[in-house]
């Protein structure tokens, strides 16, 4: 009886250290997730910014148009 003792106690210690080392798995797995979506997202916003710079760019060009139009009168 004396002798199981230790061996719970260890084991108890033992079965702390695995839980931790989960917990510690899913947070990485949720950060890795986090970083994939803030790099999907990244990659996004890039993409519409550059939509908007393109339409930006027709809009100076039919402008600069408009004035040399304007000028030329």
């Amino acid at each position: 009886m004396i002798t199981n003792l230790p061996v719970r106690v260890l084991d108890g210690k033992l079965t702390k250290i695995d839980e931790m080392e989960l917990r510690i798995r899913n947070l990485e797995a949720v950060l890795i997730d986090l970083r994939m979506d803030l790099s999907e997202m990244r990659h996004e916003v890039q993409e519409e910014d550059l939509k908007k710079i393109e339409k930006l760019n027709k809009y100076q060009k039919t402008i600069d148009q408009l004035w040399k139009q304007q000028s030329a009168v």
